[in-house]
């Protein structure tokens, strides 16, 4: 695992270590249930594995500076969002949180950083720039780059299920897909088959 990976992994587990004072976060974010904000937390830190976080690393934002400008959807979003370049080589990560989301990426930035990861909240000059939310906001900000600074916009998504049987196990997992994120999630199924 490379220095990067291991300073990420470090950062996650001490986003497990705060996981109550996170499960609140999201819990107030969201406005969702603690039962909801349980699975939320829970659920996105154990993706977070040495061995996924060194299959993410790679060179895409070798040597850039790069800006997140980040959207107010599922409540731990920006934990990918910015873990994401920093695997990928860039040299600073600057963050703009969404208005009314800031707590979680406050809270994400901080952790990384006191980990020696070059990440932090506000403005600087940048060679990239990686944006989520709606296709109109993206279209904006696209064209409202200077010449030669990159653009990665990720916007809305549209959740599909197409069954092929049904069970217990199967049903079990849909209501969990239907309910995760309480619908906000860009993957959150909003169609079956």
């Amino acid at each position: 695992m490379t220095r990067r990976a291991e300073a990420v992994w470090r950062a996650v587990e001490a986003l497990r270590r705060d996981r109550d004072g996170l499960r609140e976060a999201v819990r107030t974010t969201a406005g969702g249930s603690e039962d909801a904000a349980r699975w939320c937390v829970d659920h996105t830190l154990a993706r977070y594995q040495p061995d996924a976080l060194a299959a993410l690393c790679n060179a895409r934002w070798e040597g850039k500076a790069v800006r997140v400008v980040l959207a107010a959807t599922v409540p731990l979003a920006p934990l990918r969002a910015v873990v994401l370049p920093l695997l990928q080589g860039a040299r600073a990560v600057w963050v703009k949180p969404s208005r009314r989301q800031p707590e979680i990426a406050r809270r994400v930035v901080e952790t990384l950083a006191a980990q020696g990861l070059p990440v932090q909240l506000g403005e600087g000059e940048v060679q990239g720039v990686i944006a989520y939310g709606r296709d109109e906001t993206l279209d904006l900000l696209a064209r409202a780059q200077p010449a030669g600074v990159e653009f990665e916009g990720h916007g809305h998504g549209f959740g599909a299920v197409v069954l092929t049987g049904w069970g217990g196990d199967t049903a079990a997992g849909l209501a969990r897909d239907v309910a995760a994120y309480d619908q906000h999630g860009c993957l959150s199924p909003q169609v079956v088959l």
